[in-house]
């Protein structure tokens, strides 16, 4: 006879793997533009575009 307390102890292995739905196909507008003139998000862009411009073939391999 199952009771209750026994249904409570089912283990994660025995229960069916759970299923994650697909993204959205136009998830990506509800972020599109979140950085508009943000000062931080300009900077950062900034800053990764100085540090590709400062790789180069010989420093990119000096050690080698």
């Amino acid at each position: 006879m199952n009771t209750i307390s026994e249904a409570a102890t089912v283990r994660p292995a025995q229960l069916p793997p759970k299923k994650t739905p697909p993204p959205a196909k136009r998830e990506w507008l509800k972020t599109a533009g979140w950085a508009k003139d943000d000062a931080t998000y300009a900077e950062a862009l900034r800053l990764g575009q100085d540090y590709r411009q400062s790789m180069t073939w010989e420093t990119e391999n000096a050690g080698s």
